[in-house]
């Protein structure tokens, strides 16, 4: 009941949040349409923010992969046994294909934003610009609906995204049982290992993935399982 209530109250939290600055937006807006004198610095400075977040983004990228190339390895001396069942449902597949394309979706909506900049911007609202704002626009919901269908193809083939799983995990392999298959899988197998905000995807390469569900894990499993994959001598 009061983690019910306790989501209840970040919803309450987050959507008010949204409506006051919906609002505050609406006024900044209508003040810039209504005020032609001060609508292309307001603007120029908008798309200035919003090139230097890209390049910051861009920094912390090039700083992550340069880390990556060496790994730290940690010692676990704790015997690892985290057993659940579970079953991955396509709502969360779907959560799961949209985060990992969501640089992409940003990249996209971002070039958008600059074409709706730039035609505000100009002194001549420019024809060919406000077409290519419509085309980017029909590229990104076309790329989302890509996205949707890959998603979907995918959960619908893939036969152990489909079944009842349940998970054995200890200091040596991963165990994964369904209703018509069994993988073993030695830590050492896997390449790398990505945690996401609802999985951790261990790849054996670049094709092969198996999916650990994040939400059956306790908070202590969860600490735990983080320090043992420092130990192992893979991208983490």
């Amino acid at each position: 009941m009061k983690k019910i209530m306790g989501k209840i109250k970040i919803w309450a939290i987050l959507i008010i949040s949204i409506l006051i600055i919906t609002f505050i937006s609406i006024g900044l807006i209508t003040e810039i349409i209504n005020n032609v004198d001060i609508r292309p610095q307001v603007l120029q400075i908008i798309l200035y923010v919003s090139i230097i977040g890209w390049a910051f983004y861009g920094f912390i990228c090039i700083m992550k992969k340069l880390k990556q190339k060496k790994i730290d390895i940690i010692e676990y001396n704790k015997e690892l046994n985290i057993n659940f069942s579970t079953k991955i449902f396509f709502k969360d597949y779907l959560k799961l294909s949209f985060e990992l394309k969501r640089v992409n979706i940003y990249f996209i909506f971002n070039v958008l934003f600059f074409l709706i900049i730039t035609f505000f911007l100009s002194e001549r609202q420019n024809i060919d610009l406000l077409y290519s704002i419509l085309f980017i626009s029909v590229i990104s919901i076309f790329y989302m609906y890509i996205i949707f269908l890959r998603a979907k193809n995918i959960f619908n083939t893939n036969k152990s995204l489909n079944e009842f799983l349940t998970y054995q995990i200890n200091n040596d392999l991963l165990l994964i049982k369904g209703e018509t298959f069994q993988d073993s899988s030695l830590w050492e197998r896997f390449v790398k290992i990505q945690e996401t905000k609802n999985f951790f995807l261990c790849y054996a390469n670049k094709i092969f993935v198996i999916f650990i569900f994040k939400k059956e894990f306790s908070e202590e499993e969860l600490i735990e399982f983080r320090k043992f994959l420092k130990s192992l001598p893979i991208k983490n």
